[in-house]
């Protein structure tokens, strides 16, 4: 009663001390010296992950690795005895979050990851004396005419007193949500006085269809010194796709406060209110990767009415998202709502169209031309098909680009792709498959149709032919070199016969003459070491 069966998990220990900072040359990072757990090495290593945006994700202690939800990409592996590392691949102006796993390997196969590291977060602190942005809400959506609405706040710790004016904000902006290529869109003057409203601008004549934008800041005092930029903020950018009877949607924004951990709003245009949108979706999102909602027409926000709609393919439906985020150091500034662009997109009908029904063109044995087959050297079975509108209680697609038509020579045999019929638009509906006579009109065929989106139908039926593989042989031939019936061959071609083996006995059932395997059968009368036979009744097997 004294002993008892327990389970110890062990785990590498946790890489500690994780640093960023911004360089010239890039993103450096540093750490800790990791253990030395007596381990070759070759069998230990410091993966580093990075992602966009800051998760301040904290692991707990026994976490064995990045989580996949929290969006980290694994960007470079160094050894355990190394502590720095230099990201040259960081785009400038991006927020991004960092994490190291140490990597040890347990056999030649096998690696345990330990408990990621703490967080570093690089283009996400906060300047000091620097304006921060609170919003970049897009207000209009148009090619020529989009607008957005960028707001921010005084310097922080702004001191009248060691700075003295004019004071003048400088407005900068770049194409994209991921920075770039920064102009000054303008030049505003301040007075800096305490309890003013928060500085706004509308960003007019823009492209917010086809772009996101992304903005900075920067304080200027005594006419032209600059005291401290702000970090840069980026528009919501929306993603629409089309799904199966559902349109789904993605949406990002790089920016220096976070969204994650709280509820996004997804908006709907009325259809019959242009320009009217409602609430459809509180979306619950964590990181950046959860930032999706799958629209089915169901409205699922009832505080501003119900709105569910049946969704119809090939109608286009319009959405914006307003996201909610706040700065965690700066609880001052409350929540922060941003809208998206419009964006539009519709259903798709993912219903495969109807099983075809095919037929083939009979074969009559007994009226069968064999001569003719075997003077062209070819049979021929014609296949034609219809695709039904339903199917049950089913309407099916009727936008068929493409047949398939299958061919397996023996039923046991997996049929493979035989033709694919794609012309004229729409698609023809006969085929004729064309064989050599040893082949034979033998095989078994079935049929699928697929639409304008790739989508194939099920298999029609399978319909198999067989050959007609009779022989007519004479009863008496006379091998005497007349060139009258000199051997003993088919009266008709072989048509179908890959290959005859024929066996010959006397009357006294010895066998006299054995054929080697061949599609031709021609018996001279003569033994198989080449004697010639005497008349009388034989025997063939």
């Amino acid at each position: 009663t004294d002993i008892k069966t327990v389970e110890i998990r062990v785990i590498p220990p946790r890489p500690k001390g994780l640093s960023a900072r911004n360089s010239e040359r890039g993103v450096e990072l540093r750490w800790q010296q990791y253990p030395d757990c007596n381990i070759p090495d070759e069998d230990a290593e410091i993966v580093i992950y990075r992602k966009e945006g800051c998760s301040n994700f904290i692991p707990a202690n026994c976490q064995i690795g990045l989580p996949a939800s929290l969006g980290f990409v694994e960007v470079a592996r160094v050894t355990a005895k190394d502590t720095f590392y230099l990201d040259t691949k960081a785009q400038s102006g991006v927020i991004y979050s960092y994490s190291i796993v140490a990597n040890l390997a347990t056999s030649d196969f096998v690696s345990m990851p330990s408990v990621p590291s703490n967080e570093a977060c690089i283009g996400s602190e906060i300047p000091q004396k620097a304006p921060v942005i609170t919003n970049v809400s897009v207000d209009v959506t148009n090619t020529t005419t989009g607008q957005i609405t960028v707001k921010w706040t005084r310097p922080l710790n702004f001191d009248a007193d060691e700075t003295k004016g004019p004071y003048a904000y400088k407005l900068y902006r770049a194409t994209g949500i991921s920075g770039g290529i920064f102009q000054l869109i303008a030049t505003i003057p301040s007075k800096v006085i305490d309890k003013a409203a928060d500085t706004l601008f509308v960003d007019k004549s823009l492209n917010t269809t086809a772009n996101g934008y992304t903005y900075k800041v920067a304080f200027i005092y005594e006419t032209d010194k600059s005291l401290a930029e702000s970090q840069v903020a980026s528009s919501v950018r929306l993603a629409a796709a089309s799904d199966a009877q559902k349109v789904r949607l993605n949406w990002q924004a790089n920016v220096p406060w976070s969204n994650d951990n709280r509820k996004h709003l997804v908006y709907r245009e009325d259809k019959t209110k242009p320009g009217t949108f409602h609430i459809i979706a509180e979306v619950a999102v964590q990181a950046v990767n959860t930032y999706s909602y799958l629209d089915d027409g169901i409205d699922r926000y009832t505080a501003d009415g119900v709105n569910t709609i049946e969704m119809k393919t090939d109608t286009n439906y319009c959405y914006k998202v307003e996201t909610v985020g706040s700065y965690a150091r700066l609880p001052q500034f409350g929540l922060l709502h941003n809208f998206s662009q419009v964006m539009c997109s519709s259903p798709i009908d993912n219903t495969p169209p109807c099983p075809p029904e095919l037929s083939i063109n009979d074969l009559n044995c007994e009226n069968l031309d064999r001569e003719a087959i075997c003077e062209t050297n070819t049979v021929s079975n014609k296949l034609s098909w219809k695709t039904p509108a339903s199917s049950g209680s089913n309407i099916c697609r009727n936008d068929i680009i493409r047949y398939n038509i299958y061919f397996a020579r023996y039923k046991e045999e997996t049929p493979k792709l035989l033709a694919a019929i794609d012309k004229p638009v729409p698609p023809e509906t006969t085929f004729t498959h064309t064989r050599t006579v040893q082949e034979g009109f033998a095989g078994c065929y079935y049929i699928t149709a697929v639409n304008s989106l790739n989508i194939e139908s099920s298999a029609s039926a399978t319909i198999c032919k067989d050959n007609c593989a009779t022989v007519m042989l004479p009863n008496v031939f006379t091998p005497n070199g007349d060139g009258k019936n000199d051997t003993f061959t088919p009266m008709t071609c072989s048509a179908f016969i890959q290959n005859i083996d024929i066996e010959i006995y006397n009357r006294y059932g010895l066998k006299v003459y054995q054929s080697g395997s061949s599609n031709i059968l021609s018996w001279d009368g003569r033994s198989s070491s080449g004697s010639e036979m005497p008349s009388g009744t034989y025997y063939y097997l």
